[in-house]
């Protein structure tokens, strides 16, 4: 019985973990790297736990509108800055995820 136990939790344990990975969430942490392809009119971001260490989680969205490129500037102000930042993303299991927001947390 408590083997069977265990195996439901370990199977319930498994299923909800991939949710995570699917959907949209929020990501805090501080933007190590922000970056824009004129060619391809994609901005890049790299979000990390710490302002001096490597990124853990990218993103990128196209920069070809002025709403876009007002989240660029956002993204290179929080950098620059040394500010936390939350960043909506979109969980599709790409190493750069879709970008749907940023907001700078003072």
């Amino acid at each position: 019985m408590k083997r069977l136990n265990k195996s439901i939790i370990c199977i319930l344990l498994a299923a909800s973990s991939s949710s995570a990975f699917a959907g949209e969430y929020t990501q805090t942490g501080y933007i190590t790297e922000v970056k824009a392809n004129e060619q391809g009119d994609v901005c890049d971001i790299m979000i990390s736990s710490t302002p001096t260490s490597a990124g853990f989680q990218g993103g990128q969205w196209s920069c070809n509108s002025i709403v876009s490129q007002n989240m660029f500037k956002v993204a290179k102000l929080a950098k620059i800055m040394g500010y936390k930042g939350s960043i909506t993303l979109e969980g599709n299991g790409a190493t750069y995820k879709p970008v749907y927001s940023i907001d700078i947390i003072l």
